[in-house]
C-alpha cells in the first residue's frame, strides 16, 4: 500500500500549467502531511480485494486514483471560494492566497488534468468518473440553494451529500474494482459500500463542525451556521428547539452562532447524528460482509473504513506566530527630528508653506514622524527624500479632500492643472511644481528610465482616483462594499506606496514579481487590514465631511444595519484579513521559490513581501497615534485656496 500510494502521488506531483512556471503554487500540492489520502487508498484497497495485494496495482489503478484525488482537490478549490473559506487543512486556502477568480480557474484545471488521466482508460473508466462529478456538482449546487432555509428537509440534506461527498468516495471503490476485472456484481457492492460510507463521513465532517475544538479541523469550526448550510442535526434541532430559528439567518455573528449551537447540542440532536453515522457505517461493512474474501482484504477496508471515521487530530487552525516588528516608540527620536527639520526647510523653500501655522499644520508634520516610524533603519537619503514625497501627497490629499472645492469644473481644473504639471519640462511655477521639480531627481537617482516613468505613472493614476473621490463626495455617492476596495486602494495612491518601498529596499523590484498575481494578492490582504483599520480611526470625520470612501459607511448603506453593527463588522474584518496576511505571509518563502526560477527575483520578491506587511505593522501602530488620522481638519490652518490658484495660473484658463 505505501509504494501504490507513493505512485499516486508521483502522478498528481507534476501539475502544471503550460508556459506559467510562475504559477506552480496555484495547482501544485503544497503540504502532504496533512492529507489522509482517503479517496486513492479506498481505490487501492478495493482493487487488493478482488486482484490481490502481494503485488503492486496496475499502472491503470494508479493513476485512475490520482484521478479521483484530484477531482476531490479540485473541488475544494471550489467549496473554499463558496464558502468564502480562508483556511484549509491548517494552511491559507487557495482563495485566500491568490483570490477568488484564480482559485476559481485554478480548480478548474486541476479537475480537468483529472478527467484526462481517466480519459487514458476505456469508456466505463471515463463515463463513472463524469456521472460521479456530474453528482458531485449537483450536490454542491443543491446544498447552495438551500444555504439559510431553515425549511430544508431532511431528504435535501442527504441527497446533497450523496452528491458533493459519498458519490466520489463510491467512485474510487467502483474504479479500483472496475479495473481489477472482477466482474460488475462485486464492483456494485464496492460502489455500495464507498457510497454509504462517504454518507457516515460528511456527516460525521458536519457533526465535527459543531463539536470540534479549535485548531482540530485545520478549518475555522461552527461555521456552518454562519455560512447558512443547515446539516443534519440542525435540522433535527429545528423540530426540537424553538429558539434556535430567530438565530438562523443571514448576517448572523459569530455570537449568535455560538448561541445557537449551544441549543443545538443540548437538545440531544447531534447525540442522534451521531448513532445515525454510525448506522450508515454499520450499514457499509454489511455491504462488504456479502463479498467474497479471497486475498483476505476484507478486513484491511473494514479496519480503514472505521480509521476514516475517527476523529482528526489538531492540525491548528490558529495562524502561525507571528515574527515580532520592532515598533519604535512613540517619541521623536534624533532620526526623526532630522526629518522633521529638513521637511519643514524644504515646505518653506518650495513654498507649500509660507506661514507657521502652515509649517507646523499637524496633519502635514505629522506624516514626517509617521515615515521615520515606517522605516526606522533607512538611512537619511533615503529618508529625507520619502519624507517630503509623502508630506506633498499629503498637501495633494488635502487639496483634493478640501470642504471649499465644491464645483465639479473646480475638481476636473485641480486634476487637469496637476496632470500637466507632470510633463511639462518647462520651469516650475508654483508651490506644489517647484516641489515636484526638486523632489523627482532626488526619487530617481539611480533608477532605470523605465522605473521613473513607471512611478510618474503611478502619481497620475493617484491624482485621476483623488478626482473620482472628490467627484463622488460632492455627488453624494457612496460606492458598494464590492466596489469599495478598488476605489479606496487606487485614492490612497497604492501603487506608488510600492514605489516607496522600492526606494527603502534600494533596489528596483522586477515588473514581473510586481506584477505576480501572489504579490497583488498581498498587497490585497495589507489594503483591506491597514484601510479598514484606517476608516475605523477618521470614522467621526469622514462621517463628518461626507467622505465618500469608508467601509463602515458602505457597509451600513447595504445592508442597513447601525453603525455599531457596522463598526463591529469592519473591525472584526480588519482583524481576519490582517491574521490572514500574517499567516499567508508565514507561508510565502516556499510560493516564492516557483515565482520565478532566477535567485535574484525571489530574493526580491521575498524582501518586497517581509518589508509590506512588517511596514503595514508599523503603520497600523502609527495611525493610532497620528495626529493626521484622529485631529480634525482646520481649513483656516493652510490657505489650499492659494496653491490650487497657482496651479490654475501655471496651465491656464
Amino acid at each position: 500500500m505505501a509504494a501504490d500510494l507513493r505512485r499516486v502521488r508521483e502522478v498528481i506531483g507534476p501539475v502544471r500549467i503550460p508556459g506559467r512556471p510562475d504559477l506552480a503554487g496555484l495547482v501544485g500540492e503544497r503540504s502532504e502531511s496533512t492529507r489522509r489520502w482517503v479517496r486513492p487508498t479506498l481505490a487501492l484497497l478495493s482493487y487488493y480485494a478482488l486482484s490481490g495485494p502481494d503485488r503492486p496495482a496496475d499502472e491503470r489503478v494508479v493513476r485512475c486514483a490520482a484521478a479521483v484525488e484530484l477531482i476531490h482537490v479540485g473541488s475544494l478549490y471550489h467549496d473554499d471560494v463558496i464558502d468564502q473559506a480562508k483556511q484549509r487543512r491548517g494552511e491559507p486556502s487557495h482563495n485566500a492566497l491568490w483570490g477568488s477568480g484564480l482559485a476559481v480557474l485554478g480548480g478548474d484545471f486541476v479537475l480537468l488534468h483529472a478527467l484526462g488521466l481517466l480519459a487514458e482508460h476505456d469508456s466505463r473508466v471515463t463515463l463513472a468518473g463524469v456521472l460521479a462529478g456530474e453528482e458531485m456538482c449537483a450536490g454542491m449546487v443543491a446544498e447552495a440553494a438551500d444555504r439559510y432555509l431553515r425549511s430544508r428537509s431532511e431528504g435535501s440534506y442527504w441527497r446533497a451529500i450523496g452528491g458533493k461527498t459519498a458519490a466520489l468516495l463510491s467512485l474510487s471503490c467502483r474504479l479500483g474494482a472496475m479495473l481489477a476485472g472482477q466482474g460488475t456484481e462485486q464492483e456494485e457492492a464496492l460502489a455500495r459500500f464507498g457510497h454509504r460510507l462517504g454518507l457516515s463521513y460528511q456527516l460525521r465532517d458536519d457533526i465535527l463542525d459543531l463539536t470540534a475544538a479549535p485548531g482540530q479541523l485545520g478549518k475555522p469550526v461552527n461555521n456552518d451556521l454562519v455560512e447558512g448550510v443547515y446539516t443534519l442535526p440542525v435540522l433535527w434541532a429545528l423540530t426540537r428547539e424553538p429558539r434556535l430559528a430567530p438565530l438562523l439567518r443571514r448576517g448572523i455573528t459569530r455570537h449568535e452562532a455560538a448561541r445557537a449551537r449551544d441549543l443545538v447540542l443540548a437538545c440531544g440532536a447531534v447525540a442522534d447524528a451521531q448513532a445515525r453515522a454510525n448506522e450508515l457505517l454499520r450499514e457499509s461493512l454489511d455491504l462488504l460482509g456479502t463479498m467474497p474474501d479471497r486475498f483476505s482484504v476484507r478486513a484491511a477496508l473494514a479496519d480503514y473504513a472505521r480509521a476514516v471515521l475517527s476523529p482528526p487530530a489538531p492540525s491548528g487552525d490558529v495562524p502561525p506566530p507571528r515574527t515580532p516588528v520592532r515598533t519604535p516608540p512613540p517619541r521623536v527620536n534624533a532620526h526623526q527630528e532630522r526629518a522633521r527639520k529638513h521637511v519643514t526647510g524644504w515646505l518653506r523653500d518650495t513654498g507649500l508653506a509660507v506661514t507657521p501655522e502652515e509649517l507646523n499644520h499637524h496633519r502635514w508634520v505629522d506624516v514626517v514622524d509617521g515615515c521615520a516610524r515606517w522605516f526606522p533603519d533607512a538611512d537619511a537619503d533615503v529618508l529625507e527624500p520619502l519624507s517630503c514625497l509623502v508630506t506633498w501627497a499629503a498637501v495633494l490629499d488635502d487639496l483634493f479632500d478640501d470642504p471649499a472645492l465644491r464645483e465639479p469644473q473646480d475638481i476636473a481644473a485641480l486634476h487637469r492643472g496637476l496632470t500637466v504639471m507632470l510633463h511639462q519640462d518647462a520651469g516650475a511655477h508654483g508651490a506644489i511644481a517647484r516641489a515636484w521639480a526638486e523632489l523627482l531627481p532626488r526619487l530617481c537617482r539611480n533608477r532605470s528610465t523605465a522605473w521613473r516613468q513607471r512611478m510618474i505613472g503611478h502619481v497620475e493614476e493617484w491624482f485621476a482616483a483623488c478626482a473620482c473621490e472628490a467627484e463622488h463626495r460632492v455627488s453624494g455617492y457612496l460606492p458598494g462594499v464590492a466596489d469599495y476596495l478598488p476605489l479606496r486602494m487606487a485614492a490612497s495612491g497604492w501603487d506608488l506606496a510600492v514605489d516607496v518601498l522600492d526606494l527603502t529596499l534600494d533596489e528596483e523590484i522586477p515588473p514581473s514579481v510586481r506584477d505576480h498575481p501572489f504579490v497583488r494578492r498581498i498587497e490585497q490582504l495589507a489594503a483591506l487590514a491597514g484601510l479598514a483599520r484606517n476608516d475605523l480611526e477618521t470614522l467621526d470625520r469622514d462621517e463628518a465631511a461626507g467622505s465618500p470612501y469608508n467601509l463602515v459607511r458602505a457597509v451600513r448603506q447595504e445592508t442597513g444595519c447601525t453603525r455599531e453593527e457596522a463598526v463591529e463588522t469592519v473591525r472584526e474584518q480588519a482583524r481576519e484579513h490582517l491574521d490572514l496576511l500574517h499567516a499567508t505571509c508565514t507561508y510565502a518563502p516556499a510560493l516564492v521559490r516557483t515565482i520565478s526560477a532566477d535567485p535574484a527575483e525571489q530574493a526580491a520578491c521575498a524582501r518586497l513581501v517581509a518589508s509590506a506587511t512588517d511596514r503595514l505593522t508599523l503603520m497600523l501602530d502609527w495611525q493610532r497615534h497620528s495626529a493626521r488620522f484622529r485631529g480634525a481638519a482646520d481649513p483656516a490652518a493652510t490657505n489650499l485656496a492659494r496653491l490650487r490658484a497657482e496651479i490654475a495660473l501655471r496651465t491656464g484658463p
